[in-house]
């Protein structure tokens, strides 16, 4: 997962950088909404702000909550926050792509034969993972701050907290955007066993508990662990 503390910085960043997205409304004519109405609102999402409640009033309580429960398919962002994300590298290429070119580029700064070249060189191999698993955390942000669809959002982050993986061990920094991408939000409003399974499958899991050391007569029981 990503650090609590490496999210508040990274959220401060983004939130200087894509506010302006963010175009100010007008309050509405008529009453104000009821305090219940609030309440429900600031619960099943990230916060009530001006547009939510706005969307909220114009369909009612029961259409709001039946599109928080079943949203369509797919990103429904501002057009503005949409492109940051897919101009991010870590949203052009697989989670396969990424892995296979770090894990060459792992393997020839191993064999440098200079020690101090060969440090340097797993120094940037470091750096770059880093950057992935930060864009990864940008593009999760920028969802949580601008998607309609609140209810997945913080069911996103409340199941990626859940079946969490630590994004510093081996190389799951490059994994872990895939991983909560789709095995987490893919299933974070559907049914627990897919999202189960999603989880136990995805390779950020199975290198963050060593599945891939599993052998006859000496089966890993980190994932039955995790789960109870």
């Amino acid at each position: 997962m990503y650090p609590r503390r490496r999210m508040v910085a990274l959220f401060a960043g983004i939130v200087t950088t894509v506010l302006p997205l963010a175009t100010p409304r007008q309050a509405p004519a008529g009453a104000p909404p009821a305090p219940r109405d609030v309440a429900l609102v600031d619960t099943i999402t990230w916060g009530a702000n001006q547009s939510t409640i706005t969307a909220f009033r114009s369909v009612g309580q029961e259409r709001w909550l039946q599109s928080q429960l079943h949203p369509a398919q797919g990103d429904h962002l501002p057009k503005a926050a949409q492109q940051q994300i897919d101009a991010l590298a870590v949203s052009k290429r697989s989670a396969l792509e990424l892995a296979t070119d770090f894990d060459s580029v792992a393997r020839v700064a191993s064999e440098i034969a200079d020690p101090d070249q060969r440090a340097a060189a797993q120094n940037i191999l470091q750096n770059d993972m880093t950057d992935i698993a930060k864009q990864a955390a940008t593009a999760s942000i920028l969802r949580a701050l601008y998607s309609p669809d609140q209810l997945q959002e913080r069911m996103t982050w409340f199941w990626f907290n859940h079946f969490n993986v630590h994004q510093y061990k081996a190389n799951l920094r490059v994994l872990v955007g895939d991983y909560e991408r789709n095995a987490i939000r893919k299933h974070a409003l559907g049914h627990f066993r897919d999202l189960l399974m999603a989880t136990l499958r995805h390779p950020a899991m199975l290198r963050y508990l060593d599945n891939a050391d599993n052998a006859v007569g000496h089966i890993n029981e980190n994932y039955a662990c995790e789960i109870m």
